[in-house]
């Protein structure tokens, strides 16, 4: 392991995901308890957005689609999860609708119909 993932690593577990709790909460993910980073401004700009239209474009269906951006530690998550499937987030359910794997890190994009 090069020196520079080394330091993503260290930087991991001493800064972002530390026992300080300055970024991250606990969450039940598919019902365990995990140290996770819900990325809130993401949250601002993407949740709550209609999504559904009437064909004929004179009104809205009331349908939002409701999502949220999971930082989590892949080494605390486990297997990757795969696009399509179902994750439960506390105590809502959500579609995985992408993932991405970064320094050991799990980017993934949740999304739920509400209406």
């Amino acid at each position: 392991m090069s020196g520079f993932k080394e330091q993503l690593g260290k930087d991991l577990d001493q800064v972002w995901f530390s026992e300080a709790e300055e970024f991250w909460e606990t969450h039940l993910i598919g019902g365990q308890p995990m140290r996770a980073v819900i990325d809130s401004d993401e949250l601002r700009r993407r949740s709550a957005r209609r999504v559904y239209a009437q064909r004929d474009g004179s009104a809205d269906s009331g349908i939002y689609a409701a999502r949220k951006l999971l930082m989590v530690r892949a080494a605390e998550f486990g297997t990757r999860p795969v696009i399509g499937s179902r994750l439960q987030l506390d105590r809502a359910y959500y579609r995985v609708s992408d993932i991405d794997a970064q320094a050991g890190l799990y980017l993934i994009e949740l999304e739920a119909l509400r209406s």
